[in-house]
């Protein structure tokens, strides 16, 4: 784990993975309906890799490769999807794995994660491991518990980076992402997993979601990605 990342590569192979495996589905017609109330024409479960030995393998060599760079002394798994992957992230890298869950506080705080386990020494990096990044702000609970632990958090990985909306400047973290939507787009492009027209409806989505209507329902105008 020495050879320098090409990322577009990474991004692209990565993409081609989950969409042999199912993890990503488009459908402009009957789009996906998420908790917050919005509808979408893209749906992403990154759970489903683990149904695939041979792609969730390749996977974790990638995110591997990624995480090597950052020298980590220890992975933190940010929740319960990304708890697997972060375990066998940490057996690769041979790096302790601290597990995070996040907990709600009383009304008007904000939600706290609360560590289980321990940091292997005082201002160890630890890089938390999250399957997605989808809102502003979404991860600064996990970033706040490590660093009030001790820990120097400087990264953040996840397996996939919505795209549309950057890290925040508070989180003081640099995010890493495997790959994107756009880069999801741009293979579904070159292999012909979607026609023109449906291609460029997930793209307006994308660009603006609060805009985009399908063509039988209603604007997809919820507040928040899911």
């Amino acid at each position: 784990m020495t050879e320098p990342v090409n990322r577009v590569a990474v991004a692209r192979a990565v993409a081609q993975i989950m969409f042999k495996t199912g993890c990503i589905q488009f459908n402009t017609q009957t789009p996906f309906l998420f908790p917050s109330g919005r509808l979408s024409p893209v749906y992403l479960d990154c759970r489903r890799i683990m149904a695939f030995p041979d792609e969730r393998r390749r996977l974790m060599d990638l995110a591997a490769d990624a995480l090597f760079p950052m020298a980590p002394d220890a992975l933190a798994s940010a929740g319960a999807t990304a708890s697997p992957f972060a375990a066998l992230l940490a057996e690769r890298l041979d790096v302790p794995v601290i597990h995070m869950n996040l907990k709600t506080t009383a009304v008007g705080n904000p939600p706290r994660a609360v560590i289980e386990g321990s940091l292997p020494h005082p201002d160890a990096r630890v890089v938390p491991v999250f399957d997605i990044y989808t809102l502003p702000g979404s991860k600064q609970p996990y970033l706040d518990s490590l660093r009030a632990a001790g820990a120097n958090v400087a990264d953040l990985f996840v397996l996939f980076d919505y795209g549309m909306a950057p890290c925040p400047p508070t989180a003081a973290a640099r995010l890493h992402a495997l790959t994107n939507w756009w880069e999801v787009l741009e293979v579904a492009h070159l292999s012909g997993y979607g026609d023109t027209a449906t291609l460029a409806s997930i793209r307006h989505y994308l660009k603006a979601p609060e805009s985009w209507v399908p063509p039988h329902g209603r604007a997809a105008n919820a507040e928040g990605y899911f």
